[in-house]
């Protein structure tokens, strides 16, 4: 007999009952029946089921509990919450937290599959994987959800040979999902046989993922910090140092996120923060991937794909023409940065942007905080460093201010009442405003 015990949440294996057997027995049921479809012995097709077994792991996580017909829900889950470690019965979980962005969900789902007290997966594994819906969880949704698997798969490095989507194993009308991953070995036939025609009404063939394998990912070399101009050496050189940026950029964007989705309930359509958070998400994984050891043409030109590809919305499309125009003056090498650059980047960013965007300082725009920006840095070429800084971050703070007094004659808010908007600053000066200042203090953190 062969039990599968898939579940990698549940650390305690010293229960009788054992680990739960969870979406992951499908790829037991699938190489053993293929096994079993070529005609092979019993003691073969148990020998299939067994290796299968020992290689999967499960985790899942729901925001609410399954509700048997004609009773309670399984177990009460507050609004805002999210339970890791759910079974496929109704139970509950074994963490509960609050609520949290998408990929960092997945990303915790993850590192229960990585736990090697139970499955172990490490990078470059090769391994299929199943996507499963809880049973309430929406086709967008899932869409969503296995969008950021693959991102976490690739910039990882795993090798996946074939990924499912699907409602395969539910707990009824639980709204959540799980994560399945089988570990291949080295053998060809796992591979085979997971290959193998099987008609059935849920399962698919899979998409074969190992194009995106990220084999000649860029690694990150310690480099001769004295080639590095004083001017962006800092307390961690100029690679290390534009890497921070991007951290602390992700980190402070995110606490306004809910702040940036108010204030465009007032302006706009209520969605400012979201698409902002949609952009962390995806960059916060890259960081380290980014390929920072060229130029700033390269840096910006990959913000600006992943600004194009996952942002969304107006913002999406502006910052994506204003990185793109920054590229195109930038070919100094990130080891030469200068202040110089910077405004020249700057200034064709803020060109680019006005043209498409048919906006200009003045119009209650994020324009409204790139113009004075520009301004400072072209007034103070040889100020220090953190006066700089300084002078940048107040007039951050000036140009945000100064929006709840406009009227606002580009975007949305354009065709609101003027009473309406007054009062409320706009919300993409105040994103710009937030990453701007973001940079600013990792320049000179110990100044602020």
């Amino acid at each position: 007999m062969v039990v599968v015990g898939d579940d990698v949440t549940l650390l305690d294996t010293d229960t009788l009952a054992g680990p739960r057997g969870l979406c992951g027995v499908l790829f037991v049921h699938k190489l053993a029946g293929a096994k079993a479809e070529q005609g092979a012995s019993l003691e073969e097709v148990y020998s299939v089921a067994r290796d299968v077994a020992s290689r999967v792991g499960t985790a899942a996580v729901a925001l609410s509990p399954c509700t048997p017909p004609g009773k309670l829900p399984s177990f009460n889950l507050p609004e805002g919450a999210m339970e890791f470690g759910v079974g496929i019965h109704g139970e509950g979980g074994v963490l509960r937290s609050s609520s949290v962005a998408c990929f960092d969900c997945v990303s915790q789902l993850f590192s229960y599959l990585a736990d090697k007290r139970k499955l172990g997966l490490a990078r470059t594994d090769d391994v299929a994987v199943i996507v499963n819906n809880l049973g309430g969880t929406s086709e967008l949704e899932m869409g969503v959800i296995v969008n950021d698997v693959i991102t976490y798969l690739t910039v990882q490095g795993f090798r996946c040979h074939r990924l499912y989507k699907g409602t395969f194993l539910t707990s009824l009308s639980m709204h959540g999902v799980s994560i399945s991953v089988f570990r291949i070995n080295r053998n060809v036939e796992p591979l085979k046989l997971l290959k193998a025609p099987a008609v059935t009404s849920a399962w698919s063939e899979g998409t074969d993922l190992t194009a995106l394998c990220t084999d000649n990912v860029v690694k990150i070399e310690r480099v001769d910090e004295s080639r590095i101009p004083t001017e962006i050496r800092g307390k961690a050189g100029g690679k290390r140092i534009i890497s921070e940026m991007l951290h602390r950029i992700c980190e402070d964007l995110s606490k306004q996120v809910t702040l940036l989705d108010d204030l465009d309930r007032v302006t706009g359509d209520g969605d400012c923060g979201t698409t902002i958070q949609h952009f962390v998400s995806q960059l916060k994984p890259k960081i380290c991937y980014l390929n920072l050891f060229d130029n700033l043409s390269d840096l910006f030109l990959q913000l600006a794909e992943i600004t194009e590809l996952h942002m969304g919305g107006t913002s999406g499309a502006l910052y994506t023409i204003g990185l793109t125009a920054a590229a195109r003056v930038s070919e100094e090498p990130i080891l030469s940065l200068h202040r110089a650059v910077v405004t020249r980047a700057l200034d064709s960013a803020i060109q680019a942007i006005s043209i498409y965007g048919k906006a200009s300082e003045g119009d209650c725009t994020m324009l409204d905080i790139l113009y004075p920006v520009h301004r400072i840095l072209c007034l103070n070429t040889t100020s220090e460093l953190s006066a700089l800084a300084a002078m940048v971050i107040k007039g951050c703070e000036t140009g945000v201010m100064k929006t709840k007094m406009m009227e606002p004659r580009a975007g949305r808010s354009s065709y609101l009442r003027p009473e309406i908007t007054k009062t409320t600053e706009d919300p993409g000066a105040v994103a710009a405003a937030t990453w701007i200042t973001a940079v600013c203090k990792v320049l000179y953190a110990g100044s602020f």
